[in-house]
């Protein structure tokens, strides 16, 4: 259970309602709701920030940019995902990469902010394959309705292995990932993999 200064993402189901709400929170529900102030940024965010999901949906936190004043995070529908954004202070969320037929999960980001790495299920074939367990390692620029998607490994062009849980160098230049078979559940690996960037 996280502390009153702790901040965390959770879930909840509003009474009456369909939807399910995930939220950027600094307090338990029912406390008093103080500013929070990330170290050693200094920076004050909001105490309580609903991101609106609809039904079926879940988010997954995954790392901050811009000065800590956004968040950018992945949504999951069953069997796909999506990559959005929100702006801590106003609420304002952005999609960087949503498509109806494809699953993509954010992962690293870069340390300049300007990209990020995605787990992605494009070129992997046709609707059965459009998953979590079809996936390759690629560069998403970060910028509304990206297009700017670059694919850096080809591990899915074997059949039976993916690559996965990708994470950018403090420079920016490198990734290391994980190789992983395409049966076995999200974070199972069979080795470290470090790629030079182009």
């Amino acid at each position: 259970m996280p502390c009153s200064s702790c901040v965390f993402l959770a879930f909840e189901r509003a009474a009456g309602a369909s939807d399910r709400r995930c939220w950027y929170q600094s307090v338990p529900p029912g406390r008093e709701r103080p500013q929070v102030r990330f170290r050693p940024l200094g920076r004050t965010v909001p105490p309580t920030l609903r991101l609106r999901a609809s039904a079926g949906t879940a988010c997954r936190a995954q790392d901050f940019r811009n000065d800590d004043t956004e968040l950018i995070y992945t949504c999951y529908r069953s069997p796909y995902a999506d990559v959005l954004g929100v702006h801590l202070g106003t609420g304002k969320v952005t999609t960087f990469r949503k498509l109806s037929d494809e699953y993509n999960e954010v992962e690293g980001t870069s340390p300049d902010g300007k990209w990020t790495l995605v787990e992605s299920s494009r070129e992997q074939g046709g609707p059965e394959r459009q998953n979590s367990r079809y996936i390759d390692i690629w560069k998403l620029k970060l910028e509304p309705s990206s297009t700017d998607f670059v694919r850096l490994t080809r591990w899915g062009d074997y059949e039976g292995y993916k690559a996965s849980n990708p994470v950018v160098s403090s420079d920016g230049k490198r990734i290391a990932f994980q190789s992983a078979r395409n049966n076995e559940p999200a974070g199972a690996g069979h080795g470290i993999f470090i790629l030079t960037l182009p």
